[in-house]
């Protein structure tokens, strides 16, 4: 149902490499590794590599592509996702 929860994720950042500057704003390619339950209680793994470009304010927009893997299974699955993120006072960013 639209609005409802479906997936949620925490990760870890596992690299980052600039890939342009444009106007002095920097364009980041980064690799992310986590981990998450989908609605149904399935317990997943996840690898991402996202195009990150910083806006003002602190807010990031992100785009990107990704698996995610069943820990009990060999269920696999490709994604592509788009958000906006909002860095914290200690620099992490939530998505």
């Amino acid at each position: 149902m639209l609005g409802e929860l479906v997936y949620e994720s925490k990760g870890k950042m596992t690299g980052r490499r600039v890939l342009s500057v444009k106007n002095g704003i920097p364009i980041l390619e980064i690799s992310v590794t986590g981990s998450g339950i989908m609605r149904t209680n399935i317990e997943v793994t996840e690898t991402w590599t996202y195009r990150n470009r910083r806006s003002s304010h602190d807010f990031t927009y992100g785009e990107g592509l990704g698996i995610i893997k069943s820990n009990d299974s060999e269920e696999l699955a490709s994604a592509t996702g788009r958000g906006i993120g909002k860095s914290n006072d200690s620099g992490k960013t939530r998505w």
